[in-house]
């Protein structure tokens, strides 16, 4: 019993995940095509006010954003916002149906089958249009969570107080707000951890792979809400180079946002890799 408490201990399931990835290439490379394909995205919008892309692109950023990002280096402090919605639409159309490739092929490694990543895909494929839908409910439920910190924010610019416990519940709240958003975006993860491995290596319907995930997370809420923030606790560093990038693009170079948006592309493939493969080897585990 007590070397399978250690097993299950969230450190060593978080080692297992590292092994698993590297030692499975069809666990892991659905999330390197996830880390591809994202920065494929950034460059996609780093060279559209370039030749040949700005003759089509052009009139968009023109008339979405004005004439005046459609030069350097206006157009750099343009790319998160050009990037987000697409980055949004890879996530709910190929990006979450790759981490559930991820999850299937897992699944055949761990019975000792072999594990091949055109054949996870396969089993994954007929889910596609719940994975899908699980895609959007995580989103909706990630969004509604940031935007209930945004109205926090608005209220609190509201306070007047230059001092004081006021004062400092202001600063906490805005200058915090990057890091209270990385807690936010781990709570919808964990919410969701088990929802696409009942999908489909379960092989239950939307309604019920839902009600299954939460009865499996609100049974182990605290060990897996551990397993999302323990990796996540990595993209902290990343978060504080991040809010200094003025600084560090007026030291350097202005490219050098577009350098520090590939890296945090990188870290959150390798973080999410960890985590939905830890969560997956859980789900595996435990599910009844």
């Amino acid at each position: 019993m007590e070397n399978q408490s250690q097993k299950n201990g969230v450190i060593p399931l978080l080692g297992e995940a590292v092994s698993l990835l590297l030692k499975n290439p069809a666990v892991s490379v659905p999330f390197i095509t996830i880390i591809f394909f994202e920065l494929l995205i950034l460059e996609f919008c780093y060279f559209s006010t370039r030749f040949p892309l700005v003759n089509f692109m052009g009139p968009v950023i023109q008339k979405l954003w004005g004439v005046v990002f459609l030069h350097y280096p206006n157009n750099l402090f343009l790319l998160p916002k050009m990037i987000y919605p697409l980055q949004v639409a890879f996530f709910l159309l190929a990006g979450n149906f790759l981490m559930a490739v991820s999850a299937v092929a897992l699944s055949l490694v761990v019975q000792n089958q072999k594990a091949e990543l055109g054949h996870a895909r396969r089993i994954a494929l007929p889910k596609y249009f719940h994975v899908l839908v699980a895609a959007i409910l995580f989103l909706v439920v990630f969004l509604f969570l940031n935007q209930s910190y945004s109205l926090l924010m608005a209220r609190a610019f509201k306070i007047k107080s230059t001092s004081g416990m006021f004062f400092m519940l202001k600063a906490v709240i805005i200058y915090g707000a990057p890091y209270f958003n990385l807690l936010l975006g781990c709570f919808a993860t964990a919410l969701f951890a088990f929802f696409v491995p009942f999908l489909v290596i379960a092989k239950k319907n939307l309604f019920s792979a839902l009600i299954s995930n939460f009865k499996l997370l609100f049974k182990n809420f605290g060990k897996v809400l551990l397993i999302v923030l323990i990796p996540t606790i990595f993209y902290i560093p990343f978060l504080v180079m991040r809010a200094s990038i003025n600084e560090i693009a007026n030291v350097t170079s202005q490219e050098m946002r577009v350098w520090i948006i590939a890296v945090g592309y990188i870290m959150t493939g390798i973080i999410d890799a960890i985590i939905y493969t830890a969560l997956t080897k859980f789900f595996l585990s435990n599910k009844e």
